[in-house]
This record gives structure tokens, sequence and C-alpha cells, in this order.
């Protein structure tokens, strides 16, 4: 076997051991309860989330959506942690990618990446940048999230700039990550006996040619 073949199925083996794996960190996506949370120019919701004892990387996040009041595009999605006062929503951390204009009533995708830490709170918030757009974020009525936990719903009547919150309600969302997986001392132990193997067959090839000079 060439060397350099030998090193990329070791490296795949490897990657295969320590790799993410995808999971539904926070769900509260439930049937419409005849209530929403109108998000427009300066009006902005958020429903947190909860993090438990497993680092993550957060991978995008689904809104169902009651439609548009009055379409206009503008509409966003961006994650921001938990540091403002009373653990209200603080830095945004990454805006998401997904529709701008979720007219109609559904589930919206918007994915970007963030780093997750354990038992940290974070939040994902909607607004609309700007224009006439009045955009429905329904809300849940249905019980606790499954699986996750928050610390409620939060709300700003002027950009973002300051909030109300969090009050005890859930808003329709779903957040999607990969675990950060840290090998088992067998899965470490696997992966030094195939370094070290690695190395020694390096080794040898090096003395090999050497002997051939």
């Amino acid at each position: 076997m060439k060397l350099n073949t030998l090193f990329l199925t070791a490296s795949l083996g490897l990657a295969a051991v320590a790799g993410a794996q995808a999971a539904i960190i926070f769900d509260s996506l439930a049937p419409y309860v005849g209530a929403s949370g109108p998000v427009m120019y300066g009006v902005f919701f958020g429903q947190s989330f909860q993090t438990d004892a497993q680092a993550y990387t957060f991978t995008g996040v689904t809104l169902r959506m009651g439609g548009a009041d009055t379409p206009g595009g503008n509409f966003f999605v961006r994650l921001y942690d938990a540091t403002g006062a009373g653990s209200v929503p603080g830095v945004m951390l990454v805006p998401l990618t997904g529709s701008t204009d979720p007219a109609l009533a559904g589930d919206y995708a918007y994915t970007g990446s963030q780093t997750l830490s354990a038992n940290t709170v974070y939040w994902v918030v909607a607004g609309v940048s700007g224009g006439p757009g009045v955009y429905e974020w329904w809300m849940n009525a249905s019980g606790p999230p499954a699986p996750g936990t928050a610390i409620g719903v939060a709300g700003s009547f002027d950009q973002g700039a300051s909030w109300l919150g969090p009050e005890p309600m859930l808003l329709d969302m779903q957040v999607n990550a990969d675990v950060n997986a840290v090998p088992e001392p067998g899965q470490w132990a696997m992966m030094a006996v195939t370094a070290l193997g690695i190395a020694g067959y390096a080794a040898r090839r090096v003395r090999a040619k050497a002997n051939l000079v």
C-alpha cells in the first residue's frame, strides 16, 4: 500500500471516530393555537433555548410561521447570546440564511454555524429590517419543549436596542446542531495505536530506502 493511501485511510478512520453527530437539541414545534408573535420593522421577537452538559455546533433552526399579514420582505433570523440584562438577547452571534419573505403559513428553515457552549442560554431572534412587512411567528401552548429547555420569550420594540422579558411562553421552533463528540477512552486508544502504526510504517520505509543507497 502506498504511504499516501495509508495516511488517507487512517485519516478517514480517525475522522469517523471523532466525527460529529446531528441532533435536535430543542423542539417546541406544535399545532397552531390561535396566538402568534407579530414580527415587523421595529418589533423583534426572540425564543430562548438552553444547551445541556454537551457542547454543540449550531447548524440551523426551523420556525413555524403563520404567514404574512402584510408581505414586504426583509425578514431575518439571527442567533444571539444571552448577555443582555436579565439574560435577554445580548450580542448577535451569527445571521442565519433562509427566506426573507415567509408569506405563507408553514415551516421555514434558517441555517448558519456557531459553536454552542454547554449549559448556556441562547436566543433565536426574528425581525424585519425595513419596509411594511408583518409576519406571524406562531406560539406554542402545548407544554414544555421536548427535547430542550428555555427561559422564555423576549420582545423588543426598538429594533433590538432594548428587550422586555423573558416571559414564560414558547414560540414554535426547532434547533438543530452537531454534537461535538469527545472520543471515549477506548477510541483514544485506537487512535493512538493507529498513529503509532503510521509512524512505524513511515520509519521502516525511510530505513529501507536508506539501505538501498
